[in-house]
């Protein structure tokens, strides 16, 4: 008769057993302390994002959204992950047989472990009240402690072998994997959602504007609370010029409920030739100084959040990890969000801005790019250059620029120099206000700056300045973005201002042809160094323009160019683009 199987583990294997699991321990109690200490350290930095998300230019803003989300879920993920670990092989058994209850055991003492020390972190990062984690938050926590609750405390049941440790990450590993492709894959569709393309017309353009200069709440006085009526229409006409401006196919469409808001938004992925869809319904509101979600409804694309987890977890504190910090002060504004049948009431109250830490903000998000150094560089050129020079005129300080960004292109990035000379000559040549945005620059003295702001351009300093004012803007977004403010800007001219100028047009146009020439790409940024510092004429990259109409009066504009987009206006603006095609300074 064969002996029975003993119910424990060799005296050999459990003193190797034993000794993990006291290291476990001591290794969880370190790690909760240091997970507390890091969650301490982010409300002490005002909840600033543990991971600096970079924006990528030309994928869709959808997407640019679900990439950092998933950053964080995969960030929660490992955290949550080593701390089931932990906890798992803390609580390990090293017996046969009824060891299985031990490990449930351990997995549900894991996971309150994790979730205590989950909602007193979320705390600590944002401050009272202490509300739940998001809904995706619980189900990545859940997931993490669960798995790794079952890794630690398995493992210490099988003695602690390392090798059975390898086989169970890999296959961890694999099934996460294979998890995130399958949940990539069933979030994308192969057709958009059926959003209506929103047109929006000039006049469109001009009340919008003209709604937020008359709301604007840098100009209440500092305990002044006022009002601001927004209509969906007015929501979508400007998600739809918003999003117009940016890089890829999206679509998105907003409806006002009574108390509820429904968003429908969708953006093609060209690699894939699929669409990223999401749909979402919730309530709006603040909560002190905080822009507060509750969804009752998520889908993104097939798959679909279940309503009892939003019960679960509370609502999203929407963009939590970045209210804090110079972005706070806006949502501080807000008094109260009241959403109707077709409208919302926006009350609010005065705004200080810091610029600087602004600025920051975007640099961190991604953007901005970080330039002052370079542009501060080329700024000091300039000056240098403007002092022992007596008359300055364009060409001149355009070709100073691009030789200083040729010259220090030798120990580097092409394009970042160009983008440098640019700004610089946005700054000097165009107006001040651009140095907000790109830091701390050298002011010329006051005779200097009377110098460059003679500057002309083909006789015309209005055009000196669109020029290089549309050349920085192209550096600072993209070139739909530059064309479509230089548009808006003759719009509002045309109405009660200046009038609309298809001069000045031709001006924004042709600035922003050479940012886009000489920022392009390596080899373009060095073809147009190579170009300008040969000898520069304006003419080169300014077409004349002296027979282009101007001064025209909005019912002028209306009725004989059919406003931005009408039949006269398009053959126009065509000839203005082959004008600029033409010049010798931008052909390839």
């Amino acid at each position: 008769m064969s002996e029975a199987q003993p119910s424990y583990l060799p005296l050999e294997d459990m003193t190797s057993v034993t000794g993990w699991r006291k290291l476990a321990r001591v290794g969880l109690f370190l790690y909760v302390i240091g997970l507390l200490g890091y969650a301490g350290y982010q409300f002490v930095q005002s909840g600033n994002p543990p991971l600096a998300e970079e924006a990528v230019e030309e994928t869709p803003w959808i997407v640019q959204s679900v990439v950092s989300v998933g950053r964080a879920a995969l960030w929660d993920f490992g955290r949550f992950l080593l701390l089931g670990f932990l906890c798992g092989a803390a609580c390990g058994s090293s017996q046969w047989g009824v060891s299985i209850f031990r490990v449930i055991a351990s997995v549900i003492m894991g996971f309150v472990l994790a979730v205590i020390v989950a909602v007193t972190a979320n705390g600590l990062i944002h401050g009272p009240p202490i509300s739940p984690p998001s809904p995706l938050s619980v189900v990545v926590i859940l997931v993490g402690c669960l798995w790794g609750n079952w890794l630690g405390a398995t493992w210490m049941n099988s003695g602690g072998t390392f090798g059975w440790a390898f086989r169970q990450m890999a296959l961890t590993i694999v099934v996460l994997l294979g998890a995130a492709g399958t949940l990539a894959w069933k979030s994308l569709s192969k057709e958009p959602l059926d959003i209506a393309s929103e047109t929006v017309s000039t006049e469109d353009r001009r009340r919008l504007v003209n709604l937020f200069r008359e709301h604007d709440p840098r100009k209440l006085e500092e305990d002044e609370i006022t009002e601001m009526t927004i209509t969906q229409e007015d929501v979508n006409k400007l998600a739809a010029w918003g999003l117009s401006l940016v890089p890829g196919e999206n679509r998105a469409e907003v409806e006002l409920l009574d108390q509820q808001v429904a968003v429908r938004a969708t953006g093609r992925i060209p690699v894939l030739d699929r669409y990223v869809n999401v749909v979402s319904t919730g309530s709006l509101k603040t909560r002190e100084g905080e822009l507060v979600y509750r969804p009752v409804e998520l889908r993104l694309g097939s798959l679909s959040v279940p309503s009892s987890l939003f019960q679960l977890s509370g609502p999203l504190v929407l963009d939590e990890e970045w209210q804090r910090g110079p972005v706070e002060p806006f949502f501080q504004s807000f008094e109260s969000i009241e959403i109707g049948d077709q409208v919302a009431k926006v009350s609010y109250g005065r705004l200080e801005v810091d610029k600087a830490e602004v600025r920051n903000t975007l640099i961190d998000m991604g953007v901005l790019e970080d330039l002052e150094e370079p542009v501060n560089a080329q700024v000091k050129n300039l000056i240098a250059f403007a002092e022992q020079t007596p008359a300055i005129d364009f060409a001149q300080c355009v070709q100073t620029a691009f030789q200083f960004a040729q010259d220090q292109s030798e120990e580097g990035d092409a394009v970042l120099q160009n983008r440098s000379a640019i700004l610089a000559l946005a700054y000097l040549l165009g107006h001040p206000k651009v140095r907000p945005l790109v830091g701390e620059l050298d002011q010329p003295p006051a005779e200097l700056r009377q110098k460059f702001n003679g500057v002309k351009l083909r006789n015309r300093r209005d055009w000196t300045q669109h020029f290089t004012i549309s050349a920085a803007l192209q550096v600072f977004g993209n070139r739909s973005a530059s064309l479509d403010v230089g548009i808006l800007k003759e719009e509002l001219d045309a109405d009660g201002g200046s009038g609309f100028s298809f001069g000045d047009l031709l001006a924004d146009r042709a600035g922003t042809m050479l940012a886009y020439k000489a920022t392009e790409s390596e080899g373009q940024a060095i073809a147009m160094q190579k170009r300008i510092v040969a000898g520069l004429d304006e003419s080169d990259v300014m077409p004349a323009g002296d027979d282009l109409p101007e001064g025209l009066a909005d019912e002028v504009f209306q009725e004989e160019f059919g406003g931005v987009g009408g039949p006269e206006y398009t053959k126009l603006l065509v000839e203005i683009d082959r004008r600029i095609d033409e010049l010798a300074g931008y052909r390839n």
